[in-house]
């Protein structure tokens, strides 16, 4: 009998801390693509996030993500910038569609960056833009 209500009371603990788990945040793999639903939900669950859009300066200039800085996908790797200073700092990356993005994540990992994700291209954002 107490076999069974310690196995019961164990069975129940690991069902309310998994839950717990899952309700506080999702968690990706270094470098994952994920969705702009994610992304989105990542960029209100984390004031602090880092929106980099890996265009160029025109096309960030006609339009991009609110809160997005530009690092166009070429320059990455060529200097240290002060808006990546933190390799711990989540970094959610876009381009047009897709393929700079995913480019410029292997980059990042590469390059030490441990908590960035690509959310592939503003053409599938479903949310606010700003457009000039």
């Amino acid at each position: 009998m107490k076999r069974k209500i310690f196995l019961v009371a164990f069975l129940l603990t690991v069902l309310v801390v998994a839950t717990a788990c899952n309700e506080y945040a999702e968690s990706f793999e270094n470098g994952s693509l994920i969705t702009a639903s994610q992304a989105r939900n990542l960029m209100e669950q984390n004031p602090y996030a880092i929106i980099l859009d890996v265009r160029t300066q025109s096309e960030f200039d006609a339009l991009h993500i609110p809160n997005a800085i530009l690092i166009p996908n070429e320059m990455l790797g060529l200097q240290e910038w002060d808006a990546l200073s933190d390799k711990g700092a989540l970094i959610l990356v876009y381009c047009r569609s897709g393929s700079r993005s995913e480019q410029s994540v292997r980059l990042l990992v590469a390059m030490g960056y441990t908590n960035v994700l690509d959310f592939g291209g503003i053409l599938s954002w479903p949310y606010e833009i700003i457009s000039n």
